[in-house]
């Protein structure tokens, strides 16, 4: 097993002290107190889920020879084969999203003590990328599924459909390069322009200034006048006259301009928008796991999700008592669990 998050000291007092200065702009104690917590909320998530996993695909043949399960019928078992492998694939997606999250937290906070802001711009870069990717493809997903759970399931043809469109959902996640050999994307899935999916997840998350954070940050990471002032301890103004002397310092950080702020806003927004949409991931992947009784069949990978007791609250995450909480295709909207909007329960 890695590293796990018990060690983890999170954003330090020389970080936060970082994240409190800038020319123009600086985290107030409340965003400071958020960033803190999500810091070590997030991180702390890829050690309470399995560190390793398994998932499938199947190149069905004609004929699939079905197991024989108590209480269920022909159709029902059918279907929970089919669905099957989507389940197993949501749950290798939830476990990766947290893994890789906690690496690039761990190397923003070791970033930001030690002072070097052009890496820990490459970490939040990173993340707000990966935030907005996920948060975006988790909501189509959701959406496909509430459509889908809205009508009955008769047989397998009938959702065929849904499994098309999902499984193009989760090859992008999964399989999505940009890196191509003879004019081809090398896994023969194209991932989607990273700027498109920002654009989405600031629109969906209600934050249109995210773009304008990511692109500053992308100014840090490049080779242009972003990473430059990182080093810059004094400018030109316009007293100084014809000679316009730049001062610079290995170990500058930042004085010159908005870039600790704009590291931990940037964060703040990729941790918060990450934590909400991986919860509405994991509860779609359960309800999902219930609704097409999956917990049935022979599983042997993460993310099997067994019923509870009825008076118990639903093992799905929805907040609502067994009783209260439906799993079934065909359900009406305002008894679906786990797969409503983007919306924040805490």
């Amino acid at each position: 097993m890695g590293r796990t998050t018990s060690d983890f000291e999170g954003l330090t007092e020389r970080a936060r002290g970082l994240l409190s200065q800038g020319r123009d702009h600086r985290l107030t104690d409340q965003q400071l107190l958020q960033l803190t917590l999500h810091v070590k909320m997030i991180a702390s998530w890829a050690d309470r889920v399995p560190q390793s996993t398994t998932f499938f695909f199947v190149d069905w043949p004609p004929v699939v020879v079905l197991p024989r399960v108590a209480g269920l019928s022909r159709e029902e078992r059918a279907i929970a084969v089919f669905l099957q492998p989507l389940h197993s694939q949501m749950g290798a997606i939830a476990l990766q999203v947290l893994w890789k999250a906690n690496q690039l937290i761990r190397a923003l906070c070791s970033a930001l003590d030690s002072g070097d802001l052009i890496v820990a711009a490459s970490m939040t870069r990173s993340l707000v990328e990966n935030a907005a990717s996920f948060g975006f493809e988790t909501q189509q997903l959701s959406q496909l599924w509430r459509n889908r759970c809205r009508h009955p399931a008769p047989d397998v043809k009938s959702l065929e459909g849904f499994a098309s469109s999902a499984g193009a959902v989760v090859g992008q996640i999964l399989f999505g390069t940009k890196v191509k050999r003879e004019n081809e994307p090398e896994t023969g899935i194209e991932r989607t322009n990273i700027l498109t999916l920002i654009d989405k997840a600031a629109k969906l998350s209600e934050n249109p200034g995210v773009r304008r954070l990511y692109d500053f940050l992308c100014d840090v990471v490049h080779p242009s006048i972003g990473s430059n002032r990182c080093f810059w301890t004094r400018e030109p103004g316009e007293e100084d006259g014809p000679v316009l002397e730049f001062v610079t310092q290995r170990t500058a950080r930042g004085e010159l301009s908005n870039l600790p702020f704009t590291i931990g806003l940037s964060t703040l927004w990729a941790l918060t928008w990450l934590g909400l949409m991986w919860n509405l991931f994991d509860r779609n992947r359960k309800d999902l796991c219930l609704t097409a009784k999956l917990y049935d069949l022979p599983s042997a990978y993460f993310g099997i999700t067994r019923p509870g007791d009825p008076e118990d609250y639903c093992p799905c995450g929805s907040t609502r008592r067994g009783r209260e909480c439906a799993h079934y295709f065909g359900r009406p909207d305002d008894t679906v669990s786990g797969s409503g909007e983007a919306v924040d329960e805490g």
